[in-house]
């Protein structure tokens, strides 16, 4: 009460009352004004004045930009997890739903591997953003009925598995730096963690598959459904099991006792085990996608018509110049393409331990698999494969010693023959290290350019030109001296070699390889439709020119 009485408290002594301001709106209609004002200008011309300049234009657009909305809208404020959880939204989930929302999820993370912000995709789903809330939460809600399980204990599972999925997936792009900024955003703005160890994850998703085909022979009925769901949880589980075997592992880059780096081997057949079942539950995705609730209209969306799905629930968190509005891929499209980086993994468990002895076949690899439509995380965990620390490939053999087993194989260099003079030099073998160490230096820049988008790659192996050259001459000086000491052994034995004839065998070797980088940058220019139908003669010729 005031001090006459009423309710409004009474102001405190020494300040004025002030009396609210009543805002009357007031509106203007200029459309008329401004057509008429506008009429005379051609299309795309625009008039200047004085305090209206480029900026200010640019300004403008950007505020009538409907995906420029998001500081314009208040922000609402959005259930917790316990909130939802507490309401039952977990226990009036059907199986369709269930898999639908798995469906929706896996979507949203590939959704974030092509380019979109995590905030927006992934972390729209409110269940994924804390797992261990999702636990405690779950546990304190019994489990009223039989159909109560499968709901919480698969989305838990997910949560727990995603969350260490999604760090060994940020942690692999950004140890083999070969992704720009639009091809992958590794920005976390909600803590991404779960207290379970990747061990513990793996027994509780493989209990969650226990638990759905448990209920699914029980009752048959839900079987489809849940054989479905089932399928999911194993590809998180193997996809985990595989990265884990093939990916220095994310604390263990040194020794605990030394700063000295550990050197990581990864388990290729280890991992092909893996991704064999993931590639097997991954092919039943896209026929399965119908079973799952069927979004109104046909569209997916953004998923708002799920549950546990909240649109908006992470645009605080989205920096000024980001899009408000990320595109999802639908689950079908989603699905297709999870199925194919599986596919790309595989065939790196698979097919690089056969290539890794010779140098021209690990770039021809690296080519060909830059034509498989890979993604930032399958070229990624491609180079670690490669080289996960240091000059060693795959961590065993050091990359000048399969330089030399290659230049030996395929130009005869008499140098790497045992018996030659020009291999008993110690000088020869002093300049033939130095050699190998220029080429090794080169040839580490031109493996890690393959990991890059085809555009980013085609800019970098262009700047890779002039290194070349300079190996060329470098290679045509090295054939001269073994050339020279040869001649000379020959010359005071009756013309006798001992082993391989002289030659430009060096020179010859980095020749072939220009050609092949110049061919693939050419080819990477059609591919990115760069030169148009009237500058063909002149690719023509200067492709021939060349080659």
């Amino acid at each position: 009460m005031d001090c006459a009485g009423n309710s409004n408290e009474c102001p405190e002594e020494g300040y004025p009352v002030v009396q609210e301001a009543q805002y009357v709106e007031e509106r203007t209609d200029i459309t008329d004004e401004f057509l008429e004002a506008t009429s005379g200008l051609a299309t795309g011309e625009m008039v200047s004045a004085e305090n209206f300049s480029l900026l200010e234009l640019i300004d403008a657009i950007q505020l009538m930009n409907p995906k420029s909305d998001g500081g314009c809208i208040k922000l609402k404020e959005h259930p917790t997890v316990e909130d939802v959880i507490a309401d039952g939204w977990l226990r009036g989930m059907g199986d369709d739903e269930v898999l639908a929302t798995v469906d929706a999820t896996l979507a949203c993370l590939m959704s974030w591997l092509e380019g979109e912000f995590i905030a927006q995709t992934l972390h729209t789903n409110l269940l994924m953003t804390d797992p261990d809330v999702l636990t405690a939460a779950c546990e304190c809600q019994p489990e009223k009925e039989e159909k109560d399980r499968v709901p919480g204990r698969t989305l838990t599972a997910l949560s727990h598995g995603l969350a260490h999925l999604v760090v060994l997936i940020r942690h692999t792009i950004g140890t083999a730096a070969v992704c720009e900024e639009e091809d992958f955003a590794m920005q976390f703005p909600i803590k991404v963690s779960s207290s379970l160890s990747i061990e513990e994850t793996l027994e509780l998703l493989k209990a969650a598959e226990k638990t759905l085909n448990a209920v699914g022979k029980a009752k048959k009925e839900r079987a489809p459904v849940l054989s479905a769901v089932v399928d999911r949880l194993t590809w998180v589980r193997t996809m985990l099991q595989a990265m884990e075997h093939m990916v220095i592992p994310r604390n263990g880059v040194f020794n605990q006792n030394n700063d000295d780096p550990i050197n990581f081997r990864p388990r290729l057949r280890q991992a092909a085990e893996q991704l064999s079942t993931a590639v097997d539950a991954a092919t039943r995705f896209y026929d399965t996608v119908e079973l799952g609730k069927i979004a109104p209209a046909g569209q997916d969306g953004d998923y708002g018509w799920l549950t546990c799905f909240i649109p908006e629930l992470n645009r605080y968190f989205l920096p000024p110049v980001s899009r408000r509005k990320s595109e999802f891929l639908t689950r079908r499209h989603a699905l297709r393409q999870l199925e194919k980086m599986s596919r790309r993994l595989y065939d790196v468990s698979t097919n690089v331990p056969h290539v890794v002895g010779d140098l021209s076949l690990i770039i021809q690899y690296l080519r060909n698999f830059c034509e498989m439509e890979s993604c930032a995380l399958s070229r990624s965990v491609l180079q670690l494969v490669f080289l996960p620390n240091g000059e060693r490939i795959m961590g065993e053999t050091l990359l000048g010693d399969i330089l030399r087993e290659t230049i030996k194989n395929q130009t005869g260099a008499p140098i790497l023959y045992q018996g030659s003079p020009a291999n008993k030099s110690d000088d020869l073998a002093e300049l033939m290290d130095e050699f190998v160490q220029d080429i090794v230096r080169v040839y580490l820049v031109v493996m890690q350019a393959f990991g890059h988008n085809t555009a980013r790659q085609r800019e970098r192996i262009g700047f890779y030109f002039y290194d070349f050259a300079n190996l060329i001459l470098e290679a045509g000086r090295m054939d001269q001296k073994v050339n020279t000491v040869i001649q000379q052994y020959a010359n005071q034995h009756n013309g006798d070699t001992k082993g391989p004839p002289v030659g430009c065998h060096h020179k010859l070797f980095i020749i072939l390889h220009t050609l092949r980088l110049i061919h693939w940058h050419f080819e990477l220019g059609f591919r990115l439709e760069l030169f148009a139908e009237y500058e063909y003669a002149f690719v023509w010729w200067s492709v021939s020119f060349s080659l």
